[in-house]
């Protein structure tokens, strides 16, 4: 992320990074045009995009934010005033001219699924089934214990403690009906907190 920042703005001293140069920061980014020829050309060898994704360039922009945040608590002499004023440079938005959107994320087939679970080791497979029927994360399975379960049910439930949206105040619950609920069956165990899998 810091890569084009170096490239562009190396010479200028930090207190004077503006909201302007954030923004042509951004469009280099979008563009690909704070790269070297060699660089664009090896892009281009491996038929690759110049320019990076508005979601990434987002996430990267956010970086830069961050270590003007980081420099505004941590270095004395650092004015709080560019990171104020870099914070007014908001993220790229969908349908933004120029700038590239990644084709969206689907789901792998369910007939290559069922073809590989056979192949699997009985515990992954086992998982495998669960991930399909619940829409659970691996790291939420590989997490889940006895304990975690609310069995009172017919359907159980397992809030889950640590996910993604929890710094926002979300509520993850995964319910497990009677097909996952025959696999969790053979993997519950007499010490509660000890991990499923």
């Amino acid at each position: 992320a810091l890569r084009p920042l170096n490239r562009m703005y190396a010479d200028l001293p930090a207190k004077d990074f503006d909201p302007l140069c954030l923004l042509n920061l951004r469009d280099a980014i979008t563009s690909g045009s704070w790269m070297s020829q060699d660089e664009k050309a090896k892009l281009a060898k491996g038929k690759r995009p110049l320019g990076q994704a508005r979601t990434t360039t987002n996430r990267n922009i956010g970086r830069v934010k961050a270590m003007f945040a980081w420099a505004t608590t941590h270095v004395k002499a650092f004015p709080p005033t560019v990171y104020h004023g870099l914070t007014a440079v908001k993220g790229l938005r969908i349908g933004h001219p120029g700038v590239r959107e990644t084709d969206a994320v689907a789901p792998v087939d369910p007939a290559i699924v069922e073809q590989v679970v056979p192949q699997l080791p009985p515990t992954v497979a086992d998982m495998v089934r669960l991930l399909l029927f619940t829409g659970a994360r691996v790291g939420e399975l590989c997490r889940l214990r006895t304990v975690d379960l609310d069995r009172a049910g017919p359907i159980w439930l397992y809030v889950v403690h640590q996910h993604k949206k929890r710094h926002r105040g979300r509520v993850r619950t995964i319910t497990f009906g009677p097909q996952a609920q025959l696999i969790l069956r053979r993997y519950l165990k007499a010490d509660q907190t000890a991990p499923l899998f």
